[in-house]
């Protein structure tokens, strides 16, 4: 069983025995997400990690056939083999990302689940709320009634749960900072800790107002807070002859290393890529029309 599935696992155990689910070591998730791990509890030991794996193998599947792309290349690439691994929950993320642009309900109700892992739903949702908020505001009313329910049900399991779900992410939090795979990851950026939250404000900002592929590289680049398996992000936006090799290399780099600096190449090229692709579409008439 993987490390991070084994603390879900006891995350879930420690709901269904009615104690705090964040005196579980490195439990740090919103409390909402806490009683969902109650699924984890309820499968046999033995079980739960195949399973768990084939949920994950299907949900990659459909979520590049809805994509357009084909699925097996991306079984290579190293986010989904760490997910793998790990029995991290990203790709149940990734797949509600594939949603998004689906019918309205779908689309809000994916968009709400996506906030219960924090630090995804920061690199996915700005450029889809602002684009709700030109469109139609009716799909960010509905959101927000929809976030209002799903964060409230854990106040009927604890009504303090949200105070030990913030005591529990001081500590973490800044070690995720210190080991982030975007530009934090230069040694400037530790020093200069205001400047860096001036940039990441600048790049979100940008970002809102981009299409939503570069928004997602460019926050993934500017983040603080996202490791480098959250370019699990990228699959489907970036082609996976660029990618999948590009992730094996920078993951070979990284562990040579033993620095996640590497891993901003992952962001930095999509982000160059997709600018570039933009660029071209907007001098050719045929790509312009196509997009």
């Amino acid at each position: 069983m993987g490390y991070d599935l084994s603390i879900f696992l006891h995350i879930g155990q420690a709901v269904l025995a009615g104690l705090n689910p964040y005196a579980v070591h490195d439990s740090m998730y919103p409390p909402a997400m806490t009683m969902l791990f109650v699924i984890f509890a309820w499968m046999p030991p033995s079980l739960l990690a195949p399973l768990w794996m084939a949920f994950n193998a299907f949900l990659l599947v459909d979520g590049t056939r809805r994509q357009k792309q084909p699925s097996i290349p991306w079984l290579f690439f190293t986010p989904v083999l760490f997910m793998f691994m790990t029995g991290q929950i990203d790709i149940p993320f990734y797949w509600l990302t594939t949603h998004l642009k689906g019918g309205k309900r779908t689309a809000i109700l994916c968009a709400a689940l996506l906030t219960l892992k924090p630090q995804i739903a920061l690199v996915v949702l700005p450029p889809v709320l602002l684009r709700w908020f030109r469109e139609d505001r009716r799909c960010l009313a509905q959101w927000f009634a929809a976030l209002a329910i799903i964060h409230s049900l854990p106040l009927l399991y604890n009504l303090h749960i949200y105070e030990y779900w913030l005591a529990s992410l001081t500590g973490p939090s800044h070690d995720r900072i210190a080991i982030s795979s975007g530009v934090f990851s230069f040694p400037f950026f530790a020093v200069s800790p205001i400047f860096a939250y001036a940039v990441v404000l600048g790049v979100a900002v940008w970002a809102a107002f981009q299409e939503e592929g570069i928004a997602r590289a460019a926050i993934l680049l500017a983040s603080p807070v996202n490791l480098w398996y959250d370019n699990i992000l990228l699959i489907g936006i970036i082609p996976w002859q660029i990618f999948v090799p590009l992730s094996l290399a920078t993951f070979a780099a990284a562990a040579l290393l033993q620095n996640s600096f590497p891993f901003i190449f992952l962001p930095l090229t999509s982000l160059v890529y997709l600018i570039t692709k933009q660029k071209n579409c907007t001098l050719s008439s045929p790509c312009h029309k196509k997009s």
